[in-house]
């Protein structure tokens, strides 16, 4: 028996929070966002919306200069974990390169994905893995892709004899 509604969720590797902010309320950020700390300690993590997280911070923020030998902050000036007893030290709360995706957020994206009935992609370069293929596969499996991006992808041609 086919389902009865729609529902859109976003799932994007954006860190910037802005989904969020436009009032999107299904949205599922791979890569986590910038508007979060998440201690190394306890593992909590909360709304931060300082820019930078902490005044130690500041001037340091966009690494504009590459390879800039800042003097190192010493520890009691970074940011600390508000939970009682834990203090420890806390990052934003993004998937660095080199890191892996949360295991939830994998989850729960490969559950909407298995259910699916159409999919729109919006400006990607199809290069962060594995959510990059995540297209890709699904058009193989018979589920229409729409893509949208200012130039051709290494996979419009594939949608295009896929898809239609």
């Amino acid at each position: 028996m086919k389902k009865v509604g729609r529902n859109l969720t976003i799932i994007t590797t954006n860190i910037d929070g802005l989904h969020h902010l436009a009032g999107s309320k299904r949205v599922i950020e791979m890569h986590g966002s910038v508007i979060r700390t998440e201690c190394i300690k306890c593992g909590n993590i909360r709304v931060n919306r300082n820019s930078p997280i902490c005044s130690a911070l500041k001037g340091r923020e966009l690494c504009v200069k590459k390879y800039q030998n800042y003097p190192q902050i010493p520890e009691h000036d970074l940011p600390h974990c508000e939970v009682k007893g834990c203090d420890g030290l806390l990052r934003p709360n993004i998937v660095f390169y080199g890191e892996h995706i949360g295991k939830k957020e994998n989850e729960i994206a490969r559950k909407i994905m298995a259910d699916t009935d159409f999919v729109m992609v919006i400006g990607t370069s199809y290069s962060i893995m594995p959510v990059g293929l995540w297209p890709y596969h699904l058009a193989l499996r018979g589920i229409p892709v729409a893509e949208f991006n200012t130039e051709f992808s290494k996979f419009t041609a594939d949608f295009k004899q896929i898809c239609i």
